[in-house]
């Protein structure tokens, strides 16, 4: 791993940015990044998992340009390859780089839009201490179909994110690119975030559960949405592992759901029925037709389901049975 430090000032807030193989995207990041315009000085982690890419290269050329703001964290090995990922990585590369009140993030392949983004989010924190974050919307950009479309299409205004909103939102509510939050709890986090890979929805667990979230109705970032374009029953016949990765992510949501319960009972009317659907998700994902039809509460959810779904996962039920 190569690392070039800065000297410490008192930045206000440090961008956090995970990137890999990027080489298309990264310079929209930079440059949105770049473009912010502050009362308050601030800095930038960037971090490549040793592309294969030029993405490492245009990333150290940014950070001669602007050594004072950019540290690049450029690895020779990837990490996630060789098993650390998630908040373990977080926790040996970016804390101990950590110096400010506050954490902003954006992924190496969206970009922000508004130049007063970090201005705007912060002015409402350093106002409302309770505070522990704040969110804005976003916009999708279909790589696939190159469309446009709000990321958060029910909320029109300005309002709080509690914990009901993050559980039956799932993920999404929010997209990573819009998060400040307090750099306090962001290096603080639950035992639950080792439970699972992903760390935005244990995050947006821990933020609505340890203070208030605000979140803003202006678009102030683009999230780019790269999917593939085969059909539901193609893309599960050529790869089943898909749908076997599925089942374990739902499996961790609901272990730390579990977890989540056992730090914070007062929430029991909030998690007991997310539980509920985690596990007919997962019994759903894995064809387990009888396990659903042995529980009534699963069952409920299962009548209610529409012919199409009901006919999927006789399909599931099949091709795992085969």
């Amino acid at each position: 791993m190569k690392h070039t430090g800065i000297k410490k000032e008192d930045e206000l807030v440090t961008i956090i940015c995970f990137t890999y193989n990027h080489e298309k995207y990264i310079k929209y990041a930079l440059d949105g990044f770049l473009s912010q315009k502050t009362d308050f000085k601030f800095k930038i982690i960037i971090h490549d998992d040793a592309s294969t890419d030029a993405t490492g290269d245009l990333i150290e050329k940014y950070a001669e340009k602007y050594p004072e703001i950019i540290i690049p964290i450029i690895q020779k090995q990837n990490q996630r390859q060789s098993g650390i990922r998630g908040m373990a990585l977080e926790r040996k590369t970016i804390f101990p780089l950590l110096n400010s009140k506050y954490v902003a993030f954006c992924e190496g392949d969206d970009y922000w839009t508004d130049e007063y983004k970090l201005q705007y989010q912060i002015d409402f924190m350093e106002a409302h201490p309770a505070y522990v974050g704040t969110v804005h919307n976003s916009i999708t950009l279909d790589m696939r179909k190159g469309t446009k479309e709000k990321y958060n299409k029910c909320w029109n205004s300005d309002r709080d994110v509690s914990l009901s909103d993050v559980i039956s939102g799932n993920y999404g509510i929010y997209q990573t690119a819009s998060l400040v939050c307090k750099t306090e709890n962001y290096i603080n986090p639950p035992d639950y975030f080792d439970l699972i890979s992903v760390g935005d929805y244990p995050r947006a667990l821990q933020l609505t559960t340890e203070g208030k979230v605000r979140y803003f109705a202006k678009i102030m970032s683009v999230y780019r949405y790269a999917s593939g374009v085969d059909s539901w029953t193609n893309r599960y016949l050529a790869n089943k592992y898909n749908f076997r990765n599925r089942c374990i992510r739902i499996y961790s949501e609901e272990k730390m759901l579990e977890r989540l319960l056992d730090l914070n009972p007062k929430y029991i009317e909030q998690i007991i029925p997310t539980l509920i659907k985690k596990e007919y998700d997962y019994n759903y994902f894995s064809g387990n037709i009888k396990e659903i039809k042995r529980k009534n509460e699963l069952l409920k959810i299962y009548s209610e389901e529409s012919i199409i779904r009901k006919l999927k996962l006789h399909i599931l039920s099949l091709v795992n049975r085969g």
